[in-house]
């Protein structure tokens, strides 16, 4: 999902879509998937 401040949000699927919403800047998001890839998280 995408804000219109370009910021894209990130949310536990499992809170049946309750859960809070964070939000990330593409950069972020970037290095959040370079990390989980790595295994790093």
């Amino acid at each position: 999902m995408a804000s219109p401040q370009g910021a894209i949000g990130v949310r536990d699927s499992k809170q049946d879509g309750a859960g809070h919403i964070l939000g990330l800047s593409p950069r972020e998001w970037a290095m959040l998937l370079r990390a989980v890839r790595s295994a790093k998280v």
